[in-house]
């Protein structure tokens, strides 16, 4: 079961990286078009708590680039590769140093298009050690250990 943390601009999930490609092959890859559409909600709340527009996605857009977009080729490619960037510019946002790679995960996205989608625990990987500092710093602000603490 995924853990669900508060992060600025609403909630995100930390879920099994194992466990969102393994069900993404069990449902026939209909578990894998409703994850690319959570972690890109996620990251566009995130992007709206920090104002940041390199953040700004609309899920639902970035779904459709994969799902039917898929018939002009092009689009998932693209969108893809805007994930990764909005993965990498909110890693940075939150001060992580070891960042997704477009380098290892865009390949791992093109094989994950001819067989397995290979890319789902490597991104996952990421994004549960991003949710889990963002919450863990946003944690210690509300405490006031990074400054004022806020009204709760």
């Amino acid at each position: 079961m995924a853990e669900t943390l508060s992060i600025p601009g609403g909630q995100a999930k930390v879920r099994n990286s194992l466990g969102v490609f393994l069900l993404a092959i069990v449902t026939l890859y209909v578990y894998y078009f409703v994850w690319y559409y959570k972690i890109n909600r996620e990251l566009r709340d995130f992007g709206r708590a920090h104002d940041d527009p390199k953040l700004r996605v609309e899920p639902a857009g970035a779904l459709a680039a994969v799902t039917g977009g898929a018939l002009l080729i092009i689009p998932p490619f693209i969108s893809m590769w805007r994930t990764f960037t909005r993965i990498r510019r909110a890693e940075e946002i939150a001060g992580l140093e070891d960042r997704l790679s477009h380098a290892v995960g865009f390949p791992l996205f093109l094989l994950a298009a001819i067989f397995l989608p290979v890319e789902m625990p490597y991104v996952q990987s990421h994004l549960n050690r991003l949710w889990r500092e963002v919450a863990a710093e946003d944690e210690k602000r509300r405490l006031g250990m990074r400054g004022e603490a806020t009204a709760t």
